[in-house]
């Protein structure tokens, strides 16, 4: 086998939970399921519908919320930020 067939092998890494949710809300917003200033569950209904921990939650979040889709901050409703599309 050549090394050709390998270039790529960091593309093949397995993903983590936190990574795969994470990837279902950027396409729950990219495809217009959650719109501009619509409200997220709770961490808590969150993690119970997707059946992950809150801390899995969080960190999926926080990916999305580096990406600027997603505003974030205690005590208050995570909303969806689209306008940077």
């Amino acid at each position: 086998m050549s090394k050709e067939l390998f270039a790529n092998e960091s593309i093949l890494k397995n993903k983590t939970k936190k990574e795969v949710l994470a990837e279902k809300i950027l396409e729950m917003i990219l495809t217009g399921l959650l719109r501009d200033g619509d409200v997220l569950p709770s961490e808590r209904e969150l993690a119970n519908t997707f059946g992950v921990s809150r801390e899995t939650v969080r960190g999926s979040l926080g990916i999305v919320s580096d990406l600027g889709l997603l505003i974030v901050s205690q005590g208050a409703k995570t909303r969806i930020n689209r306008s940077l599309m």
